[in-house]
This record gives structure tokens, sequence and C-alpha cells, in this order.
């Protein structure tokens, strides 16, 4: 059985893959492998239906493995994130699966100020503890005690509303929570916003059973009706959270989808006339746009490994003031160098609003120079055989080679990047040219020798 140890999370089936024992054995390695016995430890969960169960056990094994914690209860990844710091907690634990459906849950884990943990910062020693240690010897050493503060939802919006700006122009804009955790802050939102927007809600009940659609906003069908309220509201734009709310997509005002990457290239370049000659950083799978947009306002262009934990360490170290993903993730150092869809949201609303013309279509139309096939996965066996035929094939007469995260050739009109999941069984390609003709006709190539190996 595959690892529910991923390279930045922890993250299974419950039942089968998660259990409630193991949810205490996982609490238990974090308060020895990771924290140390620091305390205290913040620890917040998602709306699913074995969130709350989940949690208690992961409590229980953080206690008696000598943390003390703070539980606040139902809470957005970007919220666990805030309350880490705010609380000057020694770490955090969000218990949440994301975007992936009902039957996962799984466990996302901060250090001190928000510092992400990942596989090779301290997972992989928890998941080799629990393999070895004896549980039933010494479950109850150092038992420590949590303390209950479900009141932080205010405070928390309190602090984003310093970066909404004040403007003449009233935005029409529809929000879809697809049942997640982002409509644990959105009404409050609402009245925060007041008539500087009119909100139009899609789906901001909580149900872990995500009755309307799944909630990964990445996928198109499950926008589908985000994209018919749009047009038939006359909305300025429509956002999708995913299921923790710390990612989110932008529709325009005609219902099309907008890559993440350009919505990259658009707050990148607004960062850059606020605080200009900043590091930006951006995923390496993202649009050669994004790099010359930062290049053109004088930013400094830095492309990172993908998954939160490598964006956020690179972001601390390199001192970034704003970094993104092809995913949806953007990071902001106002946000402790963390990913947050609310703040994403308000900035596109800052920008917007700002111009009393513009539609976001228009905003985003300089952005599409080229043609990208956005990220294709292919579900094989033979992963580490299969890159190094496509790199035997491509790199002889390639301009640029390298390793960053699996394998990217470089042309001189086209480039494309081939990777191993780091949450998935799946080799994912990303693929972009100067022309549409030669966007189709490398995918083709490229997908044949993935198919036929």
């Amino acid at each position: 059985m595959q690892s529910i140890f991923k390279a930045y999370d922890i993250r299974g089936i419950v039942g089968s893959e998660l259990t409630i024992d193991l949810a205490y054995k996982i609490g238990f390695g974090l308060a020895v492998k990771v924290f140390a016995g620091k305390c205290p430890i913040v620890v917040s969960h998602d709306a699913r239906t074995h969130s709350l169960d989940i949690t208690e056990s992961l409590i229980k094994g953080l206690n008696q493995g000598g943390c003390s914690t703070i539980s606040i209860g139902l809470a957005s990844t970007p919220m666990n994130y805030w309350a880490n710091v705010h609380l000057k907690a020694e770490g955090s634990v969000q218990v949440t699966a994301s975007h992936n459906g009902p039957k996962y849950n799984g466990f996302k884990v901060s250090g001190i100020m928000a510092s992400p943990i990942g596989l090779d910062s301290g997972l992989k020693e928890v998941e080799d503890f629990i393999e070895t240690h004896s549980f039933e010897q010494n479950a109850v050493n150092n038992s420590q005690q949590n303390t209950i503060k479900n009141d932080l939802l205010i405070d928390y919006l309190d602090f984003m509303k310093q970066f909404i700006d004040t403007s003449n122009r009233k935005l029409k804009i529809v929000i879809d929570a697809g049942n997640g955790m982002a409509g644990h802050f959105l009404p409050a939102f609402k009245e925060l916003l007041g008539d500087k927007a009119e909100i139009i809600p899609l789906f901001w009940e909580l149900d872990g059973n995500f009755p309307n659609h799944p909630p990964d906003p990445m996928k198109e069908e499950n926008l589908v009706i985000l994209k018919e309220k749009i047009k038939k509201d006359g909305a300025d734009f429509g956002v999708a959270f995913d299921g923790d709310a710390d990612r989110c997509v932008f529709v325009d005002e005609n219902g099309s989808f907008i890559s993440s990457d350009l919505i990259v290239a658009l707050l990148a370049k607004d960062f850059l006339q606020q605080y200009p000659k900043q590091t930006i950083l951006y995923d390496l799978r993202s649009s050669a746009v994004v790099k010359e947009v930062i290049e053109e306002n004088g930013g400094i262009p830095l492309a990172g490994r993908v998954g939160h934990s490598f964006m956020k360490k690179a972001m601390k170290d390199n001192h970034s003031v704003f970094g993104g993903e092809l995913s949806g993730h953007y990071y902001f150092k106002d946000c402790f160098y963390t990913d947050s869809g609310l703040m994403a949201l308000i900035k596109v609303i800052n920008i917007l609003s700002s111009d009393n013309n513009s539609k976001l279509s228009n905003i985003i139309k300089p952005f599409k120079k080229y043609f990208s096939t956005n990220e294709i996965s292919f579900k094989v066996n033979n992963t580490s055989q299969i890159v190094k035929l496509i790199e035997n094939t491509y790199s002889v007469d390639a301009l640029e080679t390298h390793y960053l995260d699996g394998l990217s050739i470089k042309y001189k009109d086209w480039w494309f990047n081939l990777r191993q999941s780091n949450t998935e069984p799946l080799l994912r390609l990303t693929l972009e040219s100067v022309s549409e003709q030669i966007c189709k006709q490398k995918l083709i190539e490229i997908t044949n020798l993935i198919k036929n190996i």
C-alpha cells in the first residue's frame, strides 16, 4: 500500500489508510519527533464527516506525546496558519484532505511561524517512529492538556481586513465555496466588504460530503455552475475555493477559466508597483509570460519546486513578497509566507475595483501570449523509464535541460516539464509553445512516447 506520508502533508482514505488509532499515533509521533515537546500546538479541522473524531484522536496523541495543544475548532488552512502566529504557538496541525473527495482526510503540519513541515523536514521521521515505537508501553508519558479556543474567526478577519483597499467601484462577484471551508469565513467576509461589493454565494453551507461538486476547482467540470451563474447574473468575475480554502481559481465575466499562472502574473505586476525590485516566486510549470512580466516590472523572477512546503521555504529563504503556483496556490509575505485563497481574492478585488472601466478579461488578455496544455496527468507504472526515454529523445538539441522538479527541457519556441506527482501515483506533463500548432504537435509526440513505452 502506498504511504499516506506525502512530500508535503499526510493524506489517505479514512478507514483503510487513515484510522482513528493512526491519527493518535501520528499526533504522538509529531509531538516527539517534530515538535520535541515544545508547546503549544494549534489544532484545527475542516468540515468533513470524520474530521472531528480524527482531530480528537490527534490531540490525544499530541498531548500524551508531550505537547499541550490549543484547539480552535473549524478553520480554513490559512486561518490555521494565522492562528499559529497569532497565538505564538510552536507549531500547528490542520486536519484536512484539501481538494480530495469526502472519503479522504489528512494533516497539514507547520512549525513555528507557520513554517512548512514536509517529508524531508520531519514527516519521514514521524513515519519511521510510528513503525518502530511500542505505543502500548509508553502511551501516557508526559501527558499535557488541550485548551479550547473557538472564537477566533472575527480576529482572523480583522487581520485580513487591513489588506482591503477602499474604492468607488462596486463589483459583482460570484463566490463558490464548494461546501468547503471557505463557507466558514465568507458570510463574515461579505459583511466586511459591505457596499464595496455585491457578493453572490454559491454552496457556502459546510458539508463534508461535497454534494454539489468535488472540492477541486482546478478541474473545469467543477466550475460549470459557477460559470453559468456569472453569465446569468452579469457578474464582474467569479472565484472558486478548494476544500480547505488555501487555494482558489478565477473565472472572468465571460465565464472563461483563467489559468492560475496568469493570475500570478497579474498579482506580480501589482506587487512590483508597490514594492519595486522584489523577488517573485513562481512554480516551474508556469507560463514563460510570468518571468517576462516580473522582469518587465523590475522584479527578480525565481522559479521554484511544485508544492506548498517547497514554495513556502523558498519564499522565506529569498524574502519574496509574493509567489504563486499553477495549481491556484498564492503565497504572501503578509501572510507569513503562506498561501491564502482569501488574500488572493482580496488582491484581485483591489486591482479590478481600482479601475472604473476595465473588465477582468481585458486585464488578463496581455498575458495570453503563449499556448499551453496546462498540466496533463498520466497514470503509469514505469515512471523512471519513461522520463529517461523522453530525456534522451529531447535533450540533445535543447537550449536548456534541468531537474529542479522532474525533467524540464526548453527549446527556442517551446518547453515542457515532466514530473512525478507528490500526492498521487501520476506522471504530470506541462507544455507551452509560441504557437498552437507546435503545442499540439509536441503534445501528441510526447503523449505517444509515454503511452507506448
